[in-house]
């Protein structure tokens, strides 16, 4: 159970969370504002750089989410962040194609779909023994899912 926060520790609160910040890499999603608004009412500070221009990670970088883009990894054109500072030093959380590009270039395999996902996609299935899903009921769209993950892991990271 969380502790009740006075007045007086929940500025304190704030405080510690805001030196404290998360990265978000931009690969072009529409989501990638929503993200990081979700953060910041969960007030820990974030800030969104281009998936090829972010500043070398710091000791306050608690985490770094790839976001979405239009591109799958399987695109010729598809972008491609050094992720060479951050990979095994720092949680990475990634959204959609940051999701694929984990996947791809650690060591999985993303195959190809006969069709393109964007916007809302109806989930088919949850598997609701996994402790990643503890108490999240029914969920029928996988943007709010992410967002629901993004929000738990957030907390856990406290």
């Amino acid at each position: 159970m969380r502790p009740i926060l006075t007045p007086q520790r929940k500025i304190i609160q704030k405080k510690k969370n805001l030196q404290e910040k998360i990265l978000i890499l931009d690969f072009g999603s529409q989501y990638t504002q929503l993200i990081a608004r979700r953060i910041r009412e969960l007030n820990v500070y974030c800030e969104i750089y281009p998936f090829n221009h972010f500043p070398a990670p710091d000791e306050n970088v608690k985490g770094v989410i790839l976001s979405g883009s239009p591109f799958s990894v399987r695109d010729k054109v598809a972008p491609t962040p050094d992720l060479s500072k951050i990979k095994g030093i720092i949680p990475l959380l990634g959204v959609c194609y940051g999701a694929q590009y984990l996947v791809q270039n650690y060591g999985g395999e993303v195959l190809p779909s006969g069709i393109r996902e964007y916007g809302r996609a109806n989930l088919v299935f949850i598997n609701s023994n996994d402790p990643l899903f503890t108490d999240i009921t029914k969920v029928l769209r996988s943007g709010c899912l992410m967002l629901i993950l993004l929000q738990k892991y957030l907390q856990d990271m406290r």
